[in-house]
């Protein structure tokens, strides 16, 4: 990952919002897609959607995606852009997706 991405990156920020552990959540990371718009000998840009499932002790599992705008190099192997545009939270039963 290019340096400039991890210093600028919001996901790599202390995030008093994302100190859960206090909470009882426990989340999972779960699996993500890649979406491409483009592609050129130097650059994939693309959206990244990370799914993740949290519950809260005995509650049922729910799903929150991570939406990502994605950039990368092939040449140099590096991300060169990783900006997150939203987060949704979802129900527990995603079978209608």
């Amino acid at each position: 990952m290019a340096q400039d991405v991890v210093k600028n990156g919001l996901d790599f920020k202390a995030d008093p919002d994302k100190m859960i552990t206090q909470t009882g959540v426990v989340m999972t990371y779960d699996h993500m897609d890649f979406l491409p718009n483009s592609a050129s000998a130097t650059e994939v840009k693309g959206k990244v959607i990370v799914l993740v499932k949290g519950h809260l002790k005995d509650s049922a599992d729910a799903t929150t995606r991570f939406v990502y705008n994605v950039s990368y190099n092939p040449k140099t192997n590096l991300v060169t852009q990783l900006d997150r545009i939203g987060t949704y939270q979802l129900q527990s039963d995603s079978s209608v997706l």
